[in-house]
């Protein structure tokens, strides 16, 4: 095997396998020191003394305005309170008819008429079957006696129909004075409790408007220098700019209390509009019924002296009340059929 020995060479080369020598490793160079990021000291926040004027302005007014909430609401509940007894105080306009009619008397009048109706009607009944009636029983007796038995038979019913009709007439006056009564006594109760209504409506609108005023600082005094600036736009005089800039920030103030006079208004009138709505549904429903009733009377006694209306009574009853008409026809049924 030849061997070539190169000067200045520390190590041989296999000139056949050509092997290399291992290189040696070069060392390590150290790290670099990492330098610290050096922290700036935070600047102290600065604030003017116009800043903290407006913090204590806002601060004010969010007080003032909370103490203004808590009067609007001191207030507002008193005047739901005052409300609220007022309508316990109210006696159910159902209950208040049927006492009053009870006070006039009605009920008495209606139980000594019905029977006499009664009897008219079939006193009448027997006035119009009269001629077949006498004619069966003077059947083979000859015309003169069947004319005797029917003069006879007649007078004494035209008798009787004339002291049931007076008696009737009496009672019928009787009740309808009292029905008279008692349509204008719950007229005037009526109107009183509207009266007593409107009352409490106005005292919660200036109550409202006052504290509107209030919570948005827009004073009477106020209203009065935006109405003076207006007047001025109105005849076209020349507004200085710090007049018309004056003029902006009040009419923003006016438009403030409104909404929040509305507000007021639509937090306190939620439950109240809803009772109210109630109440007049059950009124309409009662009102209507009874109105149905006296028509329903009226009407009865029509049938009773001249059964021959029954027809036409019926149909003007089902054109103005079809809700009751059933019951309307099922009593006149009733009482033919007697």
């Amino acid at each position: 095997m030849a061997l070539q020995f190169e000067p200045g060479k520390q190590f041989f080369v296999d000139l056949r396998t050509k092997t290399k020598p291992k290189a040696t490793a070069a060392p390590k160079a150290a790290p670099r020191p990492v330098a610290k990021a050096i922290s700036k000291p935070k600047a102290k926040k600065v604030t003017s003394s116009a800043t903290k004027a407006r913090q204590r302005a806002a601060a004010a007014a969010n007080k003032k305005a909370a103490a203004f909430r808590a009067q609007q609401a001191k207030e507002s509940k008193a005047l739901e309170a005052g409300f609220r007894e007022f309508r316990t105080g109210l006696e159910p306009l159902d209950i208040l008819r049927k006492r009053l009619a009870g006070e006039l008397g009605i009920p008495g009048l209606q139980e000594q008429l019905e029977p006499l109706q009664q009897r008219a009607l079939r006193l009448g009944q027997l006035q119009l079957d009269l001629p077949e009636t006498v004619g069966a029983l003077t059947r083979g007796q000859g015309e003169a006696r069947r004319d005797l038995l029917e003069t006879s038979k007649g007078e004494d019913l035209a008798r009787q129909l004339r002291d049931v009709a007076i008696s009737q007439e009496f009672f019928a006056g009787q009740l309808t004075g009292a029905r008279g009564e008692l349509t204008e006594q719950l007229g005037v109760t009526q109107e009183q409790r509207e009266f007593d209504l409107r009352a409490f409506g106005q005292e919660a609108g200036l109550v409202n408007t006052r504290l509107a005023r209030e919570l948005t600082g827009f004073t009477t005094d106020l209203q009065r220098e935006f109405e003076s600036i207006i007047g001025d736009i109105t005849r076209a005089e020349q507004l200085t700019d710090a007049k018309v800039q004056r003029a902006f920030e009040l009419a923003k103030l006016e438009k403030a209390a409104g909404l929040e006079a509305g507000n007021i208004r639509l937090r306190g009138n939620i439950a109240a509009a809803a009772a109210a709505k109630e109440e007049a549904a059950g009124k309409s429903t009662q009102e209507r019924k009874n109105a149905a009733t006296t028509k329903f009377v009226t009407l009865f006694s029509q049938t009773k002296s001249n059964p021959n209306l029954t027809d036409a009574l019926l149909d003007t009853f089902t054109q103005q009340f079809p809700e009751f008409a059933k019951d309307f026809r099922d009593v006149i049924t009733a009482s033919i059929g007697e």
